[in-house]
């Protein structure tokens, strides 16, 4: 048992159900609470959602872990699960399983909200690119690492995807069409800073994690960007993107500053800092240490160290959700 959650990566799979909870409980439940509405997907059918996309992720993890054996064998040897705690054909009769479950699942919510095709969609598609992730892009220059990102910034609109698709029917009983559209483009705006900086930060992560295994992905054949560029280019690169994610975070809040220093000429108890403060200290600060310590990173270690602090700035960016329904729930941010 234990081997098998380690194949499919617990941490990670809780990551993406704290994401998804975070998106409905504290962005989509306050900003509709403000126009008198309240969540009306059924609790059941949000947690089956919730449950397929865990399990297409946990799959993808079992087949990734299935072709890349051998690579695994000089980039990680004490970690192996396969044909070691769990045989392969036992890996990939889970890996069929599961997907297929998951894709039952996804579509029978899919069907029951009215998204069938799209729903269903959002499943296969998601279910096939981690196959040919692991089987042929991840070898390719950059191709995986972007369909990876790509994944990472799915998982929020997935949640408000179908959320949103019966939140906007019950507003339309009660507000007209120009009304549910402000409060659709309220959650989309932030939703999709957020699927944006999910995928620049896994597209940081998996660039990191490319030159962690380095050797294992030369002695294969793998063309990554480190084994392409060298790892000094793949980690320049790497430092760079995580510079621009600094520097544009800096000018959000930035103009968040003037807002409030606006807001508090007008209405001192609406001048929060505290969402300030917090992408300050757990976002801002690890970005900027992150940044250097990625200059400076030589060994197989300091990448191991780069890739755990990306998890970390992810983690400080999705709890930011809870900073933001604390605004809204203390009437700080009015939106709709």
């Amino acid at each position: 048992m234990f081997s098998f959650l380690k194949l499919i990566r617990v941490p990670n799979l809780f990551i993406i159900v704290l994401t998804m909870y975070s998106v409905r409980y504290c962005l989509i439940l306050p900003i509709i609470q403000q126009a008198e509405l309240e969540l009306a997907m059924p609790d059941f059918y949000f947690f089956l959602i919730v449950l397929s996309t865990v399990m297409v992720a946990a799959a993808g993890y079992i087949i990734n872990d299935y072709f890349d054996r051998k690579i695994d064998e000089i980039n990680k040897p004490d970690e192996i699960v396969v044909d070691k705690g769990i045989k392969r054909r036992v890996a990939m009769g889970a890996h069929v399983v599961i997907t297929t479950l998951a894709v039952f699942i996804g579509a029978g919510v899919s069907y029951v909200s009215g998204l069938f095709f799209v729903g269903t969609m959002v499943f296969i598609f998601s279910t096939a690119s981690l196959w040919f992730y692991s089987t042929t892009f991840k070898r390719q220059f950059l191709t995986g690492n972007i369909l990876i990102s790509l994944l990472a910034g799915l998982v929020p609109l997935i949640a408000a995807l179908f959320e949103m698709t019966f939140t906007s029917r019950e507003a339309h009983q009660v507000y007209d069409d120009a009304s549910v559209t402000t409060i659709n483009q309220a959650i989309l705006t932030i939703l999709y800073g957020y699927a944006f900086f999910a995928f620049i930060i896994s597209l940081i992560r998996e660039i990191i994690k490319d030159t962690e295994d380095y050797e294992g992905d030369a002695a294969y054949g793998c063309k990554t960007l480190p084994v392409v560029l060298g790892i000094k280019t793949a980690k320049y690169v790497a430092a760079f993107l995580t510079f621009c994610v600094f520097c544009l975070i800096a000018y959000l809040m930035y103009t968040y500053l003037l807002f409030v220093i606006v807001t508090s000429a007008i209405a001192p108890e609406a001048a929060s800092m505290l969402p300030f403060y917090y992408v300050l200290f757990a976002i801002q600060i690890p970005l900027l240490a992150l940044t250097i310590f990625l200059f400076f990173a030589k060994e197989k270690k300091h990448f191991r160290w780069a890739s755990f602090l990306t998890k970390f700035i992810m983690l400080g960016g999705i709890c930011f959700l809870f900073i933001l329904q604390h605004q809204f729930v203390t009437g700080n941010w009015m939106v709709v």
